[in-house]
């Protein structure tokens, strides 16, 4: 208890992730600075903070997600040992009514888990769920489960497609509800074999066409700083209003 009291001093808290600690195997949380936290107090840096501390034996990996101008924060979290891990971009794209195209949208069903979980195991090896921190069956199992509990409406709320004559799924997006007036991109993902084609783009078409008929005035979708093909489609239509890096504090690796 007086571990946790002097963390509440120094400005942060550890919060447990359960669902990824029960998923993963692995017991993890997420450092999250307090309220009004602009920087962290000189408690931080004394001897019971630092790399070898039992603050961090509770866990075997505590994640921090910090924006870009977070300075402060940054340098004393690398000096506690936590590694960069990856820059995420965050974009909002406007929307109106004059985006609507007449391709409309096609929603997936739970005939097409099989095959979304084919594209979805192997299209996020070098997300933050990668080794050393996590194992290639650990990312493949997230990003499978993600994605049919997207079509069951148990993580996002929807999945829409795009498939060829055959029947063949050419690529996926998910999509979650924020409140009446906003929607988030969860997972886009396109067939290895229809890539190079414009389906990323057609995908988040179908998915501005979803927003307005929900009558959603903004679509967020963020995405890794090293994706440059993402990137430069989402450019193309949104606006980029966030950079944030996550960092990781980890006991042993994969």
């Amino acid at each position: 208890m007086e571990t946790l009291s002097n963390m509440a001093k120094c400005g942060f808290e550890l919060i447990s992730n359960q669902w990824e600690s029960e998923f993963f195997g692995q017991r993890i949380a997420k450092l999250q600075f307090l309220p009004a936290q602009t920087a962290l107090s000189p408690e931080f840096n004394k001897l019971e903070f630092n790399q070898g501390s039992a603050v961090w034996h509770d866990f075997d990996l505590v994640q921090c997600k910090l924006h870009a101008d977070q300075l402060s924060q940054i340098h004393q979290l690398q000096s506690l040992g936590f590694e960069f891990v990856e820059g995420e971009l965050d974009f909002c794209l406007s929307l109106n009514q004059g985006m609507q195209s007449d391709s409309g949208f096609s929603i997936a069903a739970i005939d097409d888990i099989e095959q979304l979980e084919a594209i979805f195991s192997s299209a996020f090896l070098s997300s933050r769920f990668r080794q050393p921190w996590f194992s290639a069956e650990q990312n493949s199992r997230f990003y499978r489960t993600w994605i049919r509990k997207a079509v069951l409406a148990q993580f996002d709320d929807l999945c829409l497609l795009l498939k060829n004559q055959h029947n063949e799924i050419q690529g996926a997006i998910s999509l979650r509800a924020i409140d009446s007036a906003q929607a988030r991109v969860g997972l886009l993902a396109v067939a290895e074999h229809a890539r190079g084609r414009g389906i990323a783009k057609q995908l988040l078409q179908s998915a501005v066409n979803w927003c307005l008929q929900q009558q959603k005035q903004q679509l967020w979708i963020a995405t890794q700083a090293n994706n440059r093909q993402a990137i430069n489609l989402y450019q193309k239509q949104a606006r980029l209003e966030q950079i944030s890096y996550w960092f990781y504090h980890s006991k042993k690796r994969l």
